[in-house]
């Protein structure tokens, strides 16, 4: 029964604009402890949460807080005449409790390679592969602008691992925070570049000029 509850809430949730695919966890009195959906960009996450909100409320009598309903979003795959930034190169050490992560990214004709140590812990690993990323694409915009690593997650969805990576980036003229999202195809850490690729790479020609 909680089964067919769920593909019913799957479904409607489904049909929003936006979702590409999404699922339901309960806990063991019924309720609805989280709900993951992946969507396209078009949308802001927010809306998408009221649009789900209101759906449930509405459609199934589910009163849902918005804490538990977390969206990460896709970008649209680029024009192949778009330039943008590639993983080049990525290699990644353990000695003795710390971690080394080289990573080398391209633009064009430009190559930028940058290397990080610090503790390996399994969360630190990830922000070191990411640290690393935006420290090499910082230095393809020859220092202009600077990045943070706000978070590095690995999350179980839609039958396979997604990486997210949240980072901000700081100009003069202000801070704007990014997310950026992957499937891990092969090697995690070369998901966490892709997915910080993937939140930068929309902005990249802009911060360029």
């Amino acid at each position: 029964m909680e089964r067919d509850r769920a593909s019913l809430i799957e479904e409607w949730v489904a049909s929003l604009q936006g979702v590409q695919s999404n699922r339901v966890v309960f806990n063991d009195q019924g309720e609805i402890v989280e709900l993951h959906v992946l969507s396209d960009d078009k949308r802001n996450p927010r809306q998408i949460v009221r649009d789900i909100e209101t759906l449930l409320l509405v459609k199934l009598g589910i009163n849902i807080d918005h804490k538990r309903i977390s969206v990460v979003q896709f970008a649209k795959e680029q024009e192949a005449s778009e330039e943008r930034v590639t993983l080049h190169g990525l290699s990644y050490k353990l000695h003795k409790g710390t971690a080394e992560v080289s990573v080398s990214l391209a633009f064009g004709d430009k190559l930028a390679e940058v290397a990080l140590s610090g503790p390996a812990s399994r969360q630190n690993q990830g922000r070191l592969v990411a640290g690393a990323t935006l420290a090499a694409l910082k230095k393809l915009l020859s220092g202009m602008v600077d990045f943070v690593v706000e978070d590095v997650a690995q999350l179980n969805f839609a039958r396979g691992e997604v990486v997210v990576v949240g980072l901000s980036i700081v100009t003069p003229t202000g801070e704007e925070t990014l997310v950026g999202s992957t499937f891990v195809r092969g090697e995690a850490k070369e998901a966490v570049v892709r997915a910080t690729l993937s939140a930068v790479n929309r902005r990249f020609g802009q911060l360029m000029g």
